[in-house]
């Protein structure tokens, strides 16, 4: 192609999440002589919308975030975008883009792309359903766990394995710095900073880290529990450091921008979540030299490395957390063994380009490829 191919980059909100985090690195590093994405947020409002519209590019918001008919406004609008702009491909992210974006990307003669950037433990039930229902209409799926695909019925001649991956390299050369002073956060120079990074839901498992709390500061008094994200499950974990005796030791930052200043804070990294092997906060304090002490779950792939880059527990069992924890405290040496094996790890076998190219190329195969009414008919009968 000579000219580069308009994208509809499809997403439920811009607000904090992996997949708009994936999303806006994604779209920075597409080479504009190849892809010219538009990004389409189902509802408005997000810190990530501020970074998209920064980067130049053209930001929709099809309806108002809170508005109580948002989901038929974002629906009638996305068909009409569709009908009037001349796109080539449409990329959906997340279950409600899926759900809306495919069946009017088929109906109006658009090839439908799909990522998905959580496990399967992770996914509703009704999107499940939703994912074979909607097989027809789907060029490709893109996902780093084909196994989860493949478990729900969609063929594998439709999937292709990709990682989700962003730019590293600001974490990449981060140092240590326990002087650091981070705005609203009560550090002293010989705190011992236990991090964890992540939206305030059940799913995140920050009230494992609150229970194995008491035993930390019991062995490592200096210890401090920084909690960074928001989220409605926050009055419940207030509370429950609460009555752990935790308040002065379990620090809630909410939202924050400065990660990097965190990060090289920090001196161990905690994923505490029950149903993930990867998500970007981990890779990205892999990436900073900080051993990561995490559960052990049923996902597909994993990037803690028992006793290389950090140590798995078993899955939400607080008191092996807090021995982890307390192991790596007390070392020094190993946690910047861990932390550096983790960090070559990321250099080596997390690079950004090879998604970039995966992500030029499908745009590019999937633009002359759309579904047609014949196509499905021949997929279905074959």
């Amino acid at each position: 192609m000579n000219h580069p191919i308009p994208v509809l980059i499809v997403i439920d909100h811009l607000h904090t999440g992996g997949a708009q985090e994936f999303l806006t690195h994604l779209c920075q590093k597409l080479p504009k002589q190849f892809v010219r994405p538009t990004v389409c947020a189902l509802r408005g409002g997000g810190i990530y919308a501020e970074h998209i519209d920064r980067l130049g590019i053209p930001l929709i918001t099809l309806a108002p975030s809170g508005h109580p008919a948002w989901r038929v406004f974002a629906a009638l609008r996305l068909h009409a975008l569709l009908r009037s702009e001349r796109y080539h491909v449409i990329h959906t992210f997340l279950e409600g883009s899926f759900g809306v974006g495919t069946p009017f990307g088929w109906a109006t003669g658009l090839p439908t792309i799909h990522t998905i950037v959580a496990t399967r433990q992770q996914w509703p039930v009704w999107y499940r359903y939703l994912l074979q229902m909607y097989q027809p209409f789907v060029n490709t799926y893109c996902t780093f766990s084909p196994s989860d695909l493949t478990a729900c019925g969609i063929t594998p001649k439709k999937i292709k394995a990709v990682d989700v991956r962003v730019d590293m390299s600001a974490f990449l050369d981060l140092h240590r710095d326990n002087t650091l002073a981070i705005k609203g956060l009560p550090l002293l120079e010989h705190h011992l900073v236990v991090l964890s990074v992540g939206r305030l839901h059940p799913d995140k498992g920050h009230e494992y880290a609150i229970k194995a709390w008491p035993e930390v500061v019991q062995k490592v008094p200096q210890a401090r529990l920084v909690i960074v994200g928001d989220g409605d499950d926050e009055p419940r974990l207030r509370r429950m450091a609460n009555e752990t005796g935790g308040q002065d030791t379990i620090l809630f930052t909410g939202f924050r921008k400065d990660l990097e200043v965190l990060y090289s804070r920090a001196a161990i990294f905690l994923r505490t979540s029950i149903n993930e092997g990867i998500n970007l906060s981990t890779t990205y304090a892999l990436a900073a030299a900080l051993p990561a002490i995490g559960f052990l779950t049923q996902t597909s792939k994993e990037i803690i490395v028992q006793g290389e880059n950090g140590f798995l527990v078993p899955l939400r069992d607080h008191h092996a957390l807090a021995e982890a924890i307390i192991r790596l405290a007390q070392d020094k040496a190993l946690r910047d063994q861990m932390g550096e094996a983790g960090r070559l790890a990321i250099r080596l076998h997390y690079g950004l380009q090879p998604i970039i190219d995966f992500y030029i190329n499908l745009y590019q195969t999937t633009a002359i490829k759309p579904l047609t009414l014949t196509s499905i008919v021949e997929d279905a009968t074959r």
